[in-house]
C-alpha cells in the first residue's frame, strides 16, 4: 500500500489498513488509509486474546499474534514475519503458548512465559471437581495440579416440600438436602406468604402481631413480626380493677373515650329519663362514671359522680380529646 510503513526488521506484521470505511471529523463517515487504520486492527485482536484469558503478559500476547499470522509471499522482506494479522488464528492458539507454573497457594500461582522468562500471578483454574462431604467437594487446577477443598456452587433445586429442597452442584453434581430461603412475597391484611428464593414452595401463614401502643386517644400499632406488615387500631379496652387496660398493647388508663352506640339501651334511657344535656357525670354503678364532655362521651375510672367530671375536664384540657373516639 501506498504510503504504508514497511522494513524486514521494523515492522512485525500487516494489518488491513487501505480504504477503511471509517469516523470523520463532523460526525460524518468516510473511507481512509493509513497505519491509523491498521494499528486498531492488531489493538482489537489483543483485546480479544485478554477477553479469553485477562492474565496474559504483553510479551505473550505479542507472540501469540505474530505466530499465528498469515504467510502472504508478497510481503516477502517488507516485515519480519512476512505475514498479515488473523485474529482467529490467534484466539484458536491461545493455549500453545508454552508456559510453566510454580508457587501454587490456596488461590493462585505463578506463571511464567517460557520464551521470555517473565512471570505473572494468576488464579488457579479449578476442573475435575470430586464430592468430598457434605457442602463441599474437591477441585484441581488444570494447570499446576494444585487441589483444594471448595465449597459446592448449587445451580438446580428440586423441592421437597416443607423439610426443604434437593440442591445440585452445578461442578460435581453432588446433590444435598438443604433448608428454604424463605422471603415474604406478598402481604395482605391477616396473613403473608413467605416464597423460596431458590425452589418453588411456598407457605401461606397468618401474621404473627406485636402491638406498640401510640397513646391513648390514637390506638396503637400492629406489626407483623413475620413479613412487617403493619396497620393501625383503637385500643380494645378491658377493665381491669380500677384502670382500663387494652388487651393487645398493654396501655392502661382511669378514663377512655366511647362511641355513644356502644352504650347499653338502659344507660341510654337512663340519660333520656334524667334529661342530661351539657357536660355531666353519671354513676353507671361498676365503679365505672359515664361523662359527657362536649359531643364526647368518656368511661371513667377510680373517680365518683362528684369528682369525675371535674377531673375529666382538667386532663382534657392538658390532653386535647381526638375527633376519632373508640369502640368500648
Amino acid at each position: 500500500m501506498k504510503g504504508s510503513n514497511y522494513g524486514a526488521e521494523k515492522v512485525d506484521l500487516f494489518a488491513p489498513g487501505s480504504s477503511i470505511y471509517t469516523t470523520f471529523a463532523g460526525g460524518t463517515y468516510g473511507a481512509s488509509s493509513g497505519t491509523s487504520l491498521a494499528a486498531p486492527y492488531v489493538t482489537g485482536v489483543a483485546a480479544l486474546l485478554l477477553s479469553k484469558n485477562p492474565y496474559l503478559l504483553p510479551c505473550e500476547i505479542k507472540t501469540i499474534i505474530i505466530n499465528n499470522d498469515d504467510d502472504v509471499s508478497a510481503f516477502s522482506g517488507k516485515c519480519v514475519t512476512c505475514g498479515r494479522l488473523n485474529a482467529y488464528k490467534a484466539l484458536t492458539h491461545i493455549q500453545e503458548h508454552p508456559s510453566t507454573y510454580s508457587g501454587a497457594g490456596a488461590d493462585e500461582h505463578t506463571r511464567t512465559c517460557i520464551e521470555h522468562q517473565l512471570s505473572t500471578t494468576v488464579p488457579h483454574s479449578f476442573s475435575n471437581f470430586v464430592s468430598a462431604k457434605i457442602g463441599f467437594h474437591m477441585g484441581t487446577c488444570t494447570d499446576c495440579g494444585y487441589s483444594k477443598l471448595l465449597a459446592h456452587q448449587y445451580t438446580e433445586f428440586y423441592n421437597n416440600g416443607s423439610s426443604g429442597h434437593l440442591a445440585i452442584c452445578g461442578d460435581c453434581q453432588a446433590s444435598t438436602a438443604l433448608s428454604h430461603s424463605l422471603a415474604c412475597s406478598s402481604s395482605g391484611s391477616t396473613s403473608h406468604t413467605h416464597s423460596c428464593e431458590d425452589c418453588t414452595y411456598t407457605l401461606t401463614e397468618s401474621h404473627t402481631l406485636h402491638y406498640f401502643n401510640a397513646g391513648l386517644t390514637v390506638g396503637h400499632t400492629a406489626t407483623c413480626i413475620g413479613c412487617g406488615y403493619s396497620f393501625s387500631e383503637f385500643h380494645t379496652w378491658i377493665t381491669v380493677g380500677a384502670k382500663y387496660r387494652c388487651s393487645e398493647c398493654g396501655a392502661t388508663s382511669t378514663q377512655v373515650p366511647v362511641l355513644p352506640f356502644a352504650l347499653s339501651p338502659e344507660i341510654l334511657a337512663k340519660i333520656e329519663q334524667m334529661g342530661y344535656i351539657g357536660d355531666f357525670a353519671m354513676d353507671i354503678g361498676d365503679g365505672t362514671v359515664l361523662c359527657r364532655v362536649g359531643d364526647q362521651y368518656y368511661l371513667v375510672r377510680g373517680q365518683t359522680e362528684d369528682t369525675a367530671l371535674q377531673h375529666l375536664q382538667n386532663e382534657l384540657s392538658v390532653i386535647p380529646p381526638t375527633p376519632k373516639p373508640h369502640n368500648f
